[in-house]
């Protein structure tokens, strides 16, 4: 057992640079000192006899942190150690300790904080009634102690107790856990804090009217407040003591200099924006007298208070500044949304305010700015929707002046810098800005009304003579509210069409002006279907005169080829059948412009996406040809040149270029579906597309691959292929279709690539449909066993892998060798269960395989492959209740057969599955973490525990094995955690919520003994 002098020594020693052992060998001493029983009367013993030292301060400090950490979790060692009836001694013992430290002038705040969050915790262990008027009133006295007075007039607010104890107070008690089970938590009403609210607010109030104020004192006093403001309306603050609370807040903002003491200014706007906020309660009650009241204090600090600072704004610079003052505003304007629209004319300064802070008619001086500005575009996108109803209607020509106004200041925020921006970070922001400015600038449109909003738009882009960042901004306004312009808008836009496309001066615009006009019209490409006599040709030669630019390609302008191949290939996808006159030529086109991106010698990745959108989108077209003839020879004079190449460099062994051309074959084939979709209860081999593509894969597709079987990316590109083949054209695909699962089954036999896992699901998806309306009889009958035999064999061959390969035994490192197929063959499982769940649970020995592999990858330490396998595992067992899983379609509920089926499984592995979730829930650390990944494998681990139980619970016969299931896992964690409190109360706990189906209780069960179990044997907490 550690002794005082070595916990003292070790602590020193932490903060010594010629310490004698590491930091991490120091802290994990401490931390498991921290941990042990002996931790409550050393810690006690110290802090209650130990003088203040300023030589002493990390010692000192890491005792009360110690002191906390124990209230806070151990507090059932503390009854051990003491016996019964030892509850007011710990906090009587803490209020000592606080007593005696506090008579120090130079108390470091951290350690005053530490001390009064144990006290805190010690509460809902005191027997006393009104235990927080008693707290209240003990600290008041050792403060006024301390002070040498009997009045609430203190000469040190810094170090005033009771100051620190209302500030803390809301916030650490609403961490407090309470369970009404427990005896000592049955007080909990005695500290609520609505019983303390009045006195606490008398205190404030009496504090205020203290003659011994600073600028420090209000600070505190402003923070306490800040915390309690919640627990009352405006109404009562009003009312409270002649207004002396509200009165003080805005004197505080009066009367703070922000230049020189910005955290009181800070403080008190903050204050003032949470009682704002809560007004809002007053206007359902229909109060809004007393709101208005407060307006008037508003327009006064605008005036007096925040006007000039803004004034002064662009020599300080002082973004702090700027962010208070806008964050305060938006409280504003966003608390009396409801007010403002039904009375905009009351409202008026206050909108023109928020204008002025959205959109300043100066330009910014600093581009962190934007991220301040933008906070008022939530705001006015709900004042534009509550326009929108019928009730508030009245308003809306009242408020589009406003939103004109907007519209007018908005063009300069999104342009482009004359020159380069100073700072990466800057065009970060900028456009981050631009991204969020959407919703705002729909908005608009939606105020203004079409006509007005793409007039001003024409108006700014016939202006002459501007740089090329004037009008970027204009499309891009244009790009962010394409999807609002109305079809039957064929007027202003047309005009705005034939403005941008202007190819007399293409070659000299700038290539972000020039990618911007791309992204619009593939934004529009709906609207040109619609008005194609109008912009339709001027589009597309505008397009083609871009594609054909060599100067784009030579210089690799990644941005300009891809939109402009992207809005070529919209067009065409929504122009489809008013394109399919002209393929001929649109083919014409498509050779050149690829024989232009083979000549580029910095061809890469962007060329390919180009090639592929290119292609997509005369794809598109072709399928759009109504004569079938017709189509069939165009179809396969286009795919002709892409198969040459497929062959060609499949023959010289350039997997480069045969993977390039895969891929743009992959998007031709996203586009071609049957031509009847009727021929399937006909005759499907009827359909033209079933031929082309059986001369494909037997000619093509398959000898390739077959050549190729070892180098995955080809294998991957015919995959995808074959994914499209299947989405797309299912049972037309019949005279390849034995064959392809076959190929498939043969190949993952030999090579576990993870896309044959991908095929084999889609495979599944498609071909297990038993829905006679869908398919004919004949081919569900013959293809339906025929793909469930195929997918048993391909979990059989995973499975024989897993286990020939001892994964199940390996380490985490060796796993994730194998994550990528891990995580897909999961998918798999899950698949199965949703697809041929009856066939998955009479395979008695392969589910029991399937089941043991989920309970060995779910501790995998990567977090979605985890979650996805708990998940699953929940699904899986999910089968054994009467109703079954949400994902099912074919059963209303269970059959017989699978809940049978599962209560074998669960009689068998039980223990096995309790060890596995438990080694996950005792495990995984998710306190302290960055990410939410940590918390949400745990959230999964319990939910599946849950549903673990729950099953077990409906079958009467095998319910024992809950609590014998969950014994003999905890007994191999070792004797001493079965004598725990926790642990008896946890497995009695797990029976009982299981019988009385509180499922919920069962969760908050598992959730305090994991992390019960971690703070103890685990790590500190």
């Amino acid at each position: 057992m550690a002794t005082l002098e070595e916990v003292i020594f070790n602590i020193q020693q932490l903060y010594d640079n010629g310490r004698q052992r590491s930091v991490e060998e120091l802290n994990a001493y401490l931390h498991s000192f921290q941990r042990s029983s002996a931790a409550w009367e050393l810690t006690l013993n110290f802090l209650l006899t130990e003088k203040y030292d300023e030589n002493k301060i990390n010692v000192i400090l890491f005792f009360a942190q110690t002191l906390r950490y124990k209230v806070k979790y151990d507090i059932v060692q503390f009854k051990d150690m003491l016996g019964d009836d030892v509850d007011d001694k710990l906090y009587n013992n803490i209020l000592t300790i606080i007593s005696n430290y506090s008579q120090s002038a130079k108390l470091l705040d951290s350690i005053k904080i530490q001390l009064i969050i144990s006290l805190i915790y010690s509460l809902k262990y005191v027997k006393k009634e009104n235990v927080l008027i008693s707290t209240i009133e003990s600290l008041q006295q050792i403060d006024n102690s301390n002070n040498n007075t009997t009045t609430t007039g203190f000469s040190n607010f810094d170090n005033n107790l009771l100051l620190t104890f209302l500030k803390i107070l809301p916030e650490e008690i609403t961490t407090i856990s309470i369970d009404q089970d427990d005896e000592a938590d049955k007080n909990s009403d005695s500290f609520l804090l609505e019983n303390i609210r009045i006195p606490v607010m008398n205190y404030i109030v009496s504090l205020i009217n203290s003659p011994n104020q600073n600028a420090n004192n209000n600070i505190s006093i402003l923070q306490v407040l800040k915390n309690w403001a919640l627990e009352f309306t405006l109404e009562e603050l009003i009312h409270l003591e002649n207004n002396t609370i509200v009165n003080y807040i805005l004197a505080q903002v009066y009367n703070s200099n922000p230049v020189d003491d910005l955290s009181r200014f800070e403080a008190a706007l903050e204050v003032l924006s949470i009682i704002i906020i809560e007004s809002k309660e007053l206007i359902q009650l229909g109060k809004e007298d007393i709101i208005l009241q407060l307006i008037d204090s508003i327009y006064s600090i605008n005036d007096k208070v925040l006007k000039p600072l803004l004034i002064s704004y662009s020599e300080t610079e002082d973004l702090d500044l700027l962010e208070i003052i806008i964050k305060f505003i938006v409280d504003c304007c966003e608390s009396w949304e409801i007010l403002i629209v039904k009375q905009p004319v009351f409202f008026e300064k206050l909108l023109q305010i928020a204008i002025d802070l959205t959109f300043p008619e100066t330009r910014i001086v600093n581009y962190q700015e934007l991220d301040f500005r933008g906070y008022f575009f939530k705001f006015w996108c709900d004042l534009q929707t509550s326009c929108g109803m019928k009730r508030f209607e009245s308003s809306k020509p009242i408020l589009a002046p406003i939103y004109d106004q907007l519209f007018s200041r908005c063009f300069a925020m999104v342009e482009f810098p004359l020159d380069s921006f100073e700072e990466l970070s800057d065009k970060d922001i900028f456009l981050d800005y631009r991204y969020n400015i959407s919703d705002f600038l729909k908005s608009v449109f939606k105020m203004l009304t079409c006509n007005k909003f793409l007039n001003i738009c024409l108006t700014k882009l016939n202006e002459q003579n501007q740089p090329w960042q004037h009008y970027e901004a204009i499309v891009f306004i244009l790009k962010k509210t394409a999807i609002e312009i109305p079809s039957y808008e064929c007027k202003i836009l047309p005009e705005i069409i034939i403005n941008i496309c202007d190819l007399t001066s293409i070659e000299q615009i700038n290539m972000s002006y020039l990618n911007s006009i791309n992204l619009l019209l593939a934004y529009l490409s709906e609207w040109t279907n619609k008005n194609f006599e109008k912009s339709l040709e001027t589009q597309l030669l505008f397009l083609f005169k871009q594609l054909e630019m060599k100067d784009i390609l030579l210089l690799n302008d990644s941005n300009v080829l891809i939109s402009s191949s992207n809005a070529f290939m919209n067009i065409c996808i929504d122009c489809g059948d008013k394109l399919a006159p002209f393929i001929e030529q649109l083919i014409s086109f498509y050779v050149n412009i690829e024989k232009l991106l083979v000549e580029n010698t910095e061809s890469d990745e962007n060329d390919l996406q180009s090639k592929k959108d290119l292609s997509l989108g005369i794809a598109s077209v072709i399928c759009s040809i109504k004569n079938d003839e017709q189509y069939v020879v165009v179809l396969q004079q286009f795919l002709e040149s892409k198969i040459n190449s497929i062959l060609t460099y499949d023959s010289n062994n350039d997997t480069k270029n045969l993977s390039e051309s895969l891929n743009i074959l992959e998007s031709i084939f996203t586009q071609i579906n049957p031509r009847d979709e009727g021929l399937i209860h006909k005759n499907h081999l009827l359909d033209p597309n079933s031929k082309i593509i059986e001369n494909i894969y037997i000619n093509v597709l398959k000898p390739v691959y077959l050549k190729n079987l070892n180098n995955q990316v080809i294998i991957e590109d015919i995959c995808h292929i074959l994914v499209e083949w299947i989405l797309h054209l299912h049972f037309f695909l019949e005279p390849i279709l034995k064959d392809i699962l076959d190929l498939t089954y043969t190949s993952f036999k030999s090579h576990k690539y993870s896309v044959l896992l991908v095929l084999s699901a889609k495979i599944m998806d498609i071909y297990s449909i038993d829905d006679k309306a869908i398919y004919p009889a004949s081919l569900i009958n013959e293809y339906v066993p025929l793909v469930w035999q195929f997918i048993a064999k391909q979990h059989e061959s995973f499975q024989g892998f897993f286990i020939n390969n001892k994964l199940g035994e390996s380490s985490n490192i060796e796993l994730m060798k194998f994550g990528d197929l891990i995580n897909d063959y999961t998918l798999f499982i899950n698949d199965t269960l949703i697809y041929f769940p009856l066939e998955f649970f009479q395979e008695i020995q392969l589910s029991q395989l399937i089941v043991r592999f989920l309970l060995t990858v779910n501790k995998i330490s990567d977090y979605d492959i985890s979650c996805l396998s708990l998940r699953t595992l929940e699904d899986l067992f999910s089968w054994g209740l009467s109703s079954p899983p949400i994902s099912c379609e074919k059963f209303v509920s269970t059959p017989t057969s699978i809940k049978n089926a599962v209560m074998n499984l669960i009689q068998e592995l039980y223990v096995d599955t309790f060890k596995s979730l438990f080694s996950v829930l005792l495990l995984v650390d998710d306190t302290d973490s960055i990410e939410d990944d940590n918390n949400e494998v745990k959230y999964d681990c319990v939910e599946c525990f849950c549903k673990f139980v729950e099953v077990i619970q409906s079958y009467e016969k095998i319910d024992y094995i809950i609590e014998d299931g969950v014994s003999k896992i905890l007994q191999l964690m070792g004797e001493n955690i079965m004598k725990e409190t926790e642990t008896k109360k946890f497995i009695h706990g797990c029976y009982i919520a299981g019988k009385y189906k509180d499922y919920r209780k069962l969760a908050r069960m598992v959730n305090s003994f994991s992390d019960w179990y971690k703070r103890k044997y685990n790590q500190r907490g």
